[in-house]
């Protein structure tokens, strides 16, 4: 077992007359999990890349996503539960998500035009 520790940190002046600063931090014990790339071919409107299969993964996973792309190639990350149930995250590059996820549904990704996208994941359970 593992510790992964999550902390998001946000900080901004100038925006109102009080200075923003917030800090969060999650600590959840893990077993499994590591971060890996893939190259992402597949264009909207194609077949898209199965990132992650529900079915391998368990209920109260922590996924981790970034656009590693070097060019302008965003990526549309998507869970598919149906025709009529598709929830997307739009990832311009260097941007990063990270999330729980149910593992009710897959995570697929496709990328927009241009060269093959690149992206960084993880999966902790």
């Amino acid at each position: 077992m593992a510790n992964l520790n999550l902390t998001c940190t946000t900080t901004a002046s100038g925006l109102t007359s009080d200075v923003i600063s917030s800090t969060v931090l999650k600590t959840r014990t893990v077993t499994e999990g590591g971060i890996t790339r893939m190259t992402i071919s597949e264009v909207v409107g194609g077949t898209p890349h199965v990132v992650a299969a529900a079915a391998d993964y368990s209920e109260g996973s922590i996924v981790y996503l970034k656009n590693a792309s070097s060019s302008a190639i965003n990526l549309y990350v998507k869970t598919e539960a149906g025709a009529n149930a598709i929830y997307q995250l739009y990832l311009t590059p260097g941007d990063f998500a990270c999330f729980p996820w149910s593992a009710a549904v897959n995570i697929i990704c496709y990328r927009d035009g241009g060269s093959n996208g690149l992206l960084e994941y993880g999966i902790f359970e």
